[in-house]
């Protein structure tokens, strides 16, 4: 009896699909969306787009109701992840660690944010 179970499990497992196809390259759909969100407490955006060649490119961010502002800029392609933050947020300075480059528009000196940033939400 175990025999011909260990027989009819042999044969049920000969050529058993696990579910993964081999690797074939895909043609890469491009595709582009966005949306802007504002009321009473600031905007929030965020676009995204991606090239035939599969490259991802975009941008989030937001403004706060005390003009506190930061914006994400970033590329995914085939030399990797890269983005770039600008913000005036109080206590931040102009750096760039882990290849992540970060523009403080923030001063010191002024402890005032820009109220209203039109237009620069897109990339």
């Amino acid at each position: 009896m175990v025999i011909l179970w260990s027989a009819t499990c042999a044969e049920e497992y000969d050529g058993f699909d696990d579910g993964h196809d081999s690797f074939e390259e895909k043609e890469v759909e491009p595709y582009h969306f966005g949306y802007e969100i504002s009321d009473q407490r600031g905007k929030q955006h965020r676009y995204e787009h991606r090239e035939r060649d599969g490259t991802v490119k975009g941008s989030y961010g937001f403004v706060d109701d005390k003009g506190v502002h930061r914006e994400v800029h970033y590329v995914a392609d085939e030399f990797g992840f890269r983005a770039q933050v600008v913000t005036n947020e109080k206590g931040t300075a102009s750096d760039h660690p882990a290849d992540v480059q970060l523009h403080s528009l923030y001063s010191p000196h002024k402890d005032v944010y820009v109220k209203d940033v039109e237009d620069h939400y897109r990339p």
